[in-house]
């Protein structure tokens, strides 16, 4: 008997009880707030594509449908190049005279 109350060190008996039941509950509550931290986690790490290359492919199809790859029009580069000619025989024009 002696043997078994020095191994109570720094606590009188029944305060050690409320210490354990103290400690398990704090030890649930931190548990539960673990779990909710690690699905926050998974959530935000979560991706739809098994690969980078079917992310691009994506990226790539979302851009097309937007028009972001659409051939220029023919009637827009004959404006281009007829401002550009203006313009160079404008600079022409103020350098010879």
């Amino acid at each position: 008997m002696r043997l078994w109350a020095s191994k109570v060190a720094f606590t009188n008996w029944p305060h050690a009880g409320a210490m354990v039941a103290l400690s398990v509950e704090r030890l649930s509550h931190d548990l539960g707030a673990l779990e909710a931290s690690a699905t926050c986690a998974g959530l935000a790490l979560a991706c739809s594509y098994s690969s980078a290359d079917e992310y691009e492919a994506e990226i790539i199809r979302e851009r097309r449908a937007a028009g972001a790859y659409a051939q220029p029009n023919a009637a827009h580069l004959r404006v281009l190049l007829a401002a550009t000619a203006a313009a160079c025989l404008a600079a022409l024009l103020l350098l010879v005279s």
